[in-house]
């Protein structure tokens, strides 16, 4: 007879408190948001681990609610969205391109527009007018936030062409709605400050978040790129590994000073990861180690709107204010294009200063 094969538990972790042993489950944040997954702590491994289980199966139970739409529903918005989440062009996106988007099309569907009684998932698709598309998107600037309304459409706009080349609707109504676009983010970290956070993030015993601060700064970097590194990626004093947005392959050589705070890491398996949570296990997503930076932030009296997301930018204008080339950046950074790169170098003092030098040879 075929055994029977047994879910493996996850996330589970022995822990000391007050001088005994306990078994705690810390879900990732998708679960905690998904299906309401609470942080338990239990007396034995058994009980832990049935929790973790119990959980797992919540969770897939809500995977197959999200990607299934009954036959009925297939004219309606919700089922465009489920349909879209079926093609090539959403399969192809990052995982934490696919979160985000699920986020955006989660709260448009529930949207009641203008104070209608029905959701913005339930109306039939081919009854969505280009007046439902700018008063959703205004209504959800004014609630939520400009950056927020922006994403809801800009995805929307890519369910319905979808739809559209498929057949499925007439026209994309949220197409040339003449939005201005976000204006590109311009907050940049000074060496001091990174400095200064590294060494806050020490003290308070999250010396992996100092290290990932330094892995972005220096190199760079998307924070969402850097957790995922292990030992195996660094080769001899080179960064070897593949950009998750793009697939752009990278091999980024290492700073003197990031070379030195790795090799003060404590010893570690080539299969481990470099960036960890206090629990020593990996983070799953950027809400958890995004916690502990405000945190960090917050004790060493950083200002408040600096993101970890601004050290990829900081450096990058750094470079550029050294004088390297484009493709020396691009070379770095990963970007395709000098174009996508201008939205990362900020025009600085010291970059106009180094370009009249070279034009007066001075």
């Amino acid at each position: 007879m075929r055994e029977m094969k047994i879910m493996k538990a996850k996330y589970v972790a022995r822990k000391e408190r007050k001088g005994r042993i306990v078994w705690v489950v810390n879900p990732p944040q998708t679960w905690k948001e998904t299906i309401r997954a609470t942080y338990m702590q239990f007396d034995n491994v058994i009980d832990a681990q049935e929790y973790s289980r119990e959980l797992q199966r919540d969770f897939e139970e809500y995977e197959r609610r999200q990607n299934f739409v009954p036959l009925t529903d297939q004219r309606t918005v919700d089922g465009l969205i489920a349909r879209y989440k079926g093609t090539t062009d959403y399969k192809k996106l990052a995982d934490n391109s696919k979160r985000a988007y699920i986020a955006m099309l989660d709260q448009a569907s529930g949207w009641y527009i203008g104070g209608s009684k029905t959701r913005f998932g339930d109306m039939m698709a081919r009854t969505v007018s280009a007046d439902h598309a700018d008063h959703l998107y205004q209504e959800i600037c004014e609630t939520v936030s400009l950056h927020r309304g922006e994403f809801v459409i800009k995805v929307l706009r890519k369910v319905w062409f979808n739809a559209f080349r498929a057949g499925r609707v007439a026209g994309n109504p949220f197409s040339k709605m003449g939005l201005s676009g976000l204006p590109p983010r311009a907050i940049k970290w000074t060496e001091e400050q990174v400095r200064q956070f590294i060494d806050t993030a020490d003290a308070m015993n999250r010396s992996s978040v100092g290290t990932l601060a330094l892995l972005c700064f220096d190199l760079c970097q998307r924070p969402g790129d850097m957790i995922k590194l292990t030992r195996q990626n660094l080769i001899g004093d080179v960064m070897v590994f593949a950009q998750e947005k793009t697939g752009t392959p990278m091999e980024v050589p290492v700073s003197p000073r990031l070379l030195q705070r790795l090799d003060m890491s404590p010893e570690a398996t080539d299969d481990e990861f470099i960036i960890y949570e206090a629990t020593n296990r990996p983070y799953q997503d950027r809400w958890g180690y995004n916690k502990v930076v405000r945190k960090v932030l917050a004790r060493a009296g950083l200002p408040k709107e600096l993101q970890i997301r601004d050290l990829r930018r900081s450096g990058a204008t750094l470079l550029g204010e050294s004088g390297c080339t484009y493709d020396e950046l691009r070379a770095v950074t990963g970007h395709k294009s000098a174009q996508v790169l201008q939205t990362y170098v900020k025009t600085t003092q010291t970059l106009a200063g180094n370009a009249m030098r070279k034009r007066f040879n001075q």
